[in-house]
């Protein structure tokens, strides 16, 4: 078991995941929303108060505050230093409100320079418009060259962050010099353009195509994935990177995909499990692919049933890792999708016996998965382990759990 630091100051979590997972030399941050450290109680029920409330408005610069004040903290609590934070990721409840997240973030973030990723998704609380989640170094990182800003005000500010041979590159978009998409209305050609642009990156920092070990893609349209998939398979040899694919709301207009890559200039070994599970091991730290509960032949299993669909996942994480000679109690951090957030506890019910307190660092956003073809997807979950972190890891997490507190006041332990 993993040593355990309960900290007061920092908010009770709304589900069983923590805030800062120290393992490897990394911190895994779980998400945080704008939320206080005050309960703000529902029919008699506690759950988390947003930075700025009031009723019938949200703060956009209050929240993003707040989350970036709770990362910070977790960061510290857990022995890092801010600025060394490699990769965040930000997702909005809508666009309406891009413009001040911004700006928030660019007031607020202090001396982190980290990988950027901006998506929009559903997020779990009606009064949550904003949540971030990422990775740190427990050592010094520094910045990826070229320091230079993508042409668009709402693209990432930096290139990205390195921690030895990891390298966390902001996610891409498909703009020109001057800030135009290239491309309109043609997925293929760019994700073509966004690789070439990524691999221009690596070059500029000793790497190429073939150290990427991660692509997060996002998609605007579900019927374009299959195009998407094609240019990635075209600008890859064997192995391809593993990959997780969501359709979301993309923060550019006319840009139709986004990708996040990761890189590792050591070796890899790659690795595949039950159904579309993949793996791969770089150093101590192994990544998973979004796993989805689909069959051997990449057929959905149990259309429809959360229940059935979480069970199928767990599993075939839990079966990934044994071939990595890991097991579960090493897994620091998890991104959960569901394509319905009214499955939040269905879903938690499950997740929070196969991974026991005091559980990995995680967040759960809504977004469509899969293609056209893949009827019924309700759940996936991508994971990241750390060799002996059952043993050696540090967790930092809250006092208090409105969750755990909910479910006990609605029957549901």
């Amino acid at each position: 078991m993993p040593r355990t630091i309960q900290d007061p100051r920092l908010p009770p979590p709304s589900g069983p995941y923590c805030y800062a997972f120290r393992a490897g030399g990394y911190i895994f941050l779980g998400g945080m929303p704008g939320i206080t450290t005050e309960a703000l109680i529902v029919d008699g029920v506690p759950n988390g108060r947003m930075a700025g409330e009031t009723p019938g408005r949200a703060d956009m610069e209050a929240q993003t505050r707040q989350a970036i004040e709770s990362l910070k903290l977790s960061v510290e609590i857990a022995g890092g230093k801010w600025r060394d934070v490699l990769r965040l990721n930000h997702f909005l409840e809508g666009w309406k409100e891009i413009g001040p997240f911004v700006k928030a973030y660019e007031k607020h973030r202090g001396p982190a320079e980290p990988a950027d990723t901006l998506v929009g998704y559903g997020l779990y609380m009606p009064s949550m418009i904003m949540e971030i989640e990422g990775i740190a170094g427990a050592v010094e990182t520094t910045p990826l060259l070229p320091a230079v800003k993508q042409a668009h005000e709402y693209a990432p500010s930096c290139a990205g962050r390195r921690m030895g041979d990891l390298l966390c590159l902001s996610a891409r978009l498909p703009i020109d010099a001057e800030g135009q998409v290239v491309s309109p209305g043609n997925s293929k050609a760019q994700a073509e353009a966004i690789l070439e642009g990524i691999g221009d990156i690596l070059a500029e920092n000793g790497g190429s195509h073939g150290d990427i070990i991660r692509l997060r893609v996002f998609v605007r349209d579900m019927r374009d994935v299959e195009d998407v998939d094609a240019a990635i398979a075209d600008a890859f040899g064997e192995p391809i990177p593993i990959t997780t694919t969501v359709t979301a709301p993309l923060p550019i207009l006319e840009a139709d995909v986004m990708i996040e890559p990761t890189a590792y200039l050591g070796e890899k070994e790659y690795r595949t499990g039950p159904g579309n599970a993949r793996g791969v091991l770089a150093g101590e730290m192994m990544i998973s692919n979004g796993i989805l509960s689909v069959d051997d032949e990449g057929g959905v299993r149990d259309p429809g049933d959360i229940q059935k669909q979480t069970r199928n996942v767990l599993a075939n994480v839990e079966h990934l890792l044994k071939e990595f000679d890991m097991e579960v109690l090493d897994v620091a951090q998890s991104q959960v999708t569901l394509t319905d957030f009214r499955d939040y506890d269905a879903y938690n019910a499950l997740y929070r016996n196969f991974f026991a307190f005091p559980f990995p660092a995680r967040n759960s956003v809504e977004a469509g998965l899969g293609k056209i073809s893949h009827y019924g997807l309700k759940y996936q979950i991508e994971v990241t382990a750390i060799r002996n972190a059952s043993t050696e890891g540090l967790v930092v997490t809250a006092e208090d759990s409105y969750y755990f507190k909910r479910i006990e006041l609605e029957g549901k332990a």
